[in-house]
Formats: C-alpha cells, sequence, structure tokens
C-alpha cells in the first residue's frame, strides 16, 4: 500500500493515520515523555466510546495553541478539561513545537471535517490536512505507518458505484491494534 493509498480510507481511518503519525513524531522527538495520556484522548476519537464530535471537542481543549492561550487553568473557560489535566498536558506539550502543534491540530481537523453532514465519496477535505501531516513527518525523516494496518478501512476505486456507496465515515477503530504509545 502507498501513501497514495490514504485517499481510499474512511474519515475514522485517515484519522487513525493521523494519530499514528503523531505518535511516530513524539516517540522520535520526546522519546523521554509519555505520551499516553494525549494518545488516549486522540484514539477516544475513533474508537467509538463517544460521539466522534463530542470527543474532538474534549481533545481539542489539549491542543498546544488552545492549552497555552493564556497563562493560567482559571482564565480560560475549559468545558471538560478539569485543573489536574490541565496541569498534565500543560507540563507535557510544547509550546513551541509548531510541528507538533500541528499535527495536533491536523487530527482534529481531519475528525471534523465532515462535522453535522454526509462525508464525500472519497472525503476530499481531508486531503490538505493529511498533506501536512504526511510532510511533518518527512520534514523529520520518519517513516509513515504501516498503511497496511488500516487496509479493512478502505475501498477500492475500481467500481465507481461501489466507490460512491461506501461507508465513508467507516466503522469505529480499536487503538490498541495501531497504536504504539498505548500497548
Amino acid at each position: 500500500m502507498k501513501s497514495e493509498d490514504i485517499g481510499n480510507f474512511t474519515l475514522l481511518a485517515r484519522t487513525a493515520f493521523a494519530i499514528m503519525c503523531f505518535e511516530k513524531y513524539v516517540s522520535s522527538v520526546y522519546s523521554h515523555v509519555d505520551f499516553k495520556p494525549v494518545a488516549e484522548m486522540m484514539w477516544h476519537i475513533v474508537d467509538g466510546s463517544d460521539y466522534l464530535d463530542e470527543a474532538a471537542y474534549k481533545y481539542s481543549e489539549i491542543i498546544p495553541d488552545s492549552l497555552f492561550e493564556y497563562d493560567s487553568f482559571e482564565t480560560l473557560d475549559y468545558e471538560y478539561m478539569t485543573k489536574e489535566q490541565y496541569v498534565l498536558f500543560s507540563n507535557m506539550l510544547n509550546p513551541q513545537d509548531h510541528d507538533l502543534n500541528r499535527l495536533m491540530e491536523a487530527i482534529y481537523d481531519i475528525a471534523m471535517s465532515y462535522c453535522y453532514t454526509m462525508v464525500t465519496p472519497g472525503a476530499p477535505d481531508t486531503i490538505p490536512y493529511l498533506q501536512e501531516v504526511i510532510g511533518v513527518l518527512e520534514k523529520h525523516k520518519l517513516d509513515l505507518p504501516d498503511l497496511r494496518l488500516l487496509s479493512n478501512h478502505s475501498i477500492s476505486c475500481r467500481s465507481p458505484k461501489a466507490y460512491r456507496n461506501f461507508n465513508w465515515m467507516g466503522n469505529n477503530i480499536a487503538p490498541k491494534e495501531l497504536s504504539i504509545i498505548l500497548k
């Protein structure tokens, strides 16, 4: 499977792919930091344990640009985050790492690309975000995750009718099978 095949993945599989890329990045750049709490929030977006939008909104509060928008927990009215979580994530995440922030934003952007609407066949709105994710890994000379791990969440382009009728949202994805951080 080649990187072009990402275009045949469901929306949830594309989100999972971006999470897998994030995990490769932090495992390489921040090998001394335990990113398990962040990974758990990310995988919660695709595992079906909560509504997609609800899980994504919870996760969005820890994206560095959101998390570090103000100087303290009290100055920002977080809807989902507790004070303990704020302290945990603020000590873990680097607010100066643009690539880390961009990867985390892209995960949210991919997941929410078709929120409250039908996913367009081929989910073209996600492609720019996926390109950014791939670009960050390429910039750091990191290999892409093994796309074969997501092959059961994709469709072949051979039949136009099947392509149009495919469930582009996709089925829930089990994080334990894909995550290198949650193992």
